[in-house]
């Protein structure tokens, strides 16, 4: 999956793991991974995005009261497996 840059706004492949409220994201190399960021899901909220948004098939956004995360699948059925399983964490920890 792909994460659209804060500053460079092009697409840039990462590895997540979702897990604790959180998207851990990070670089996959031939070094190994390299930590680049999270995405805390408390009080944030998941939208399908459309390609005129953003160039892109099979995207999405993770807003959040810091900001607006957009993420890109390889494929419709990646996008709807990350959309349900965020939506699960985001409720499993807002309970």
């Amino acid at each position: 999956m792909s994460k659209k840059g804060l500053f460079n706004k092009a697409f840039q492949e990462r590895y997540f793991i979702l897990t604790g409220g959180h998207i851990f994201y990070y670089t996959a190399s031939d070094a190994g991974q390299h930590f680049k960021g999270k995405i805390a899901l408390t009080g944030s909220h998941v939208t399908k995005t459309t390609p005129s948004e953003t160039e892109e098939e099979n995207s999405f956004s993770i807003v959040t009261k810091d900001r607006t995360y957009v993420l890109k699948a390889d494929t419709q059925a990646e996008m709807e497996e990350w959309i349900r399983a965020i939506n699960s964490e985001r409720e499993r920890i807002a309970s």
